[in-house]
């Protein structure tokens, strides 16, 4: 089952870099310097 598969190598492998850069009011959330979140706020 992929599903399942997924969420045990994520379980596995949690040794990943986490940055959160906040400027500008924006702020980016970094997981292995790839950008996945960003967040605008007031």
């Amino acid at each position: 089952d992929t599903e399942t598969t997924l969420i045990d190598d994520i379980q596995k492998d949690r040794w990943h870099t986490l940055a959160i850069s906040c400027k500008n009011n924006i702020a980016s959330i970094f997981v292995d310097g790839v950008k996945k979140v960003t967040v605008a706020f007031n």
